[in-house]
């Protein structure tokens, strides 16, 4: 299922996508497998069929080996930190990058966020993405995803209600 706000669909301007996946999250567990990865993998897959310009996998340390897969299968960067919500705090601080960037380089800003994780503590900074024009799409399990997400993203999509023909064509 997916919810969205036709008015804040982005129009007109060259769309270009960060990806930022919580593999934990994601995975709904504390310690992701490699084919956890790759299920991740052709689920996003499914949904955007055109791949991320930039993509930042966070785990815990102790899951980079899934988290290198899935950055394998993505072209994209892993980032880890340790402690407790060390993937989450990773992932954030790269959000919070995104709009100084697009400061410093104007002629070729990252326009689209799709964020894979609905924890809360990134409300914040989609809030920031959201003021700075940046269409954030929130991609997470329906039980995982915190109910001050729909407020503030331009879209969620629920993984959960992927019809069994999606799934199975992953």
């Amino acid at each position: 299922m997916t919810f969205q706000n036709p008015a804040k669909t982005p129009k007109n301007r060259l769309i270009r996508t960060a990806m930022a996946i919580d593999l934990e999250n994601a995975a709904r567990t504390w310690r992701p497998t490699e084919t956890d990865a790759a299920t991740l993998h052709r689920q996003l897959s499914t949904l955007f069929p055109a791949q991320a310009h930039f993509t930042v996998v966070a785990v815990n340390p102790r899951n980079a080996l899934a988290g290198q897969r899935l950055v394998e299968l993505t072209k994209g960067a892993l980032r880890c930190r340790h402690g407790e919500n060390g993937a989450d705090l990773e992932l954030f601080d790269y959000l919070k990058e995104i709009p100084e960037n697009n400061r410093r380089h104007p002629q070729c800003p990252i326009t689209s966020v799709r964020l894979v994780s609905g924890d809360g503590i990134f409300i914040p900074a989609i809030r920031q993405l959201r003021q700075s024009n940046v269409y954030v799409t929130v991609i997470g399990h329906r039980n995982c995803l915190h109910h001050g997400i729909y407020r503030v993203a331009d879209r969620v999509i629920i993984l959960d209600d992927q019809t069994p023909q999606t799934q199975a064509a992953a």
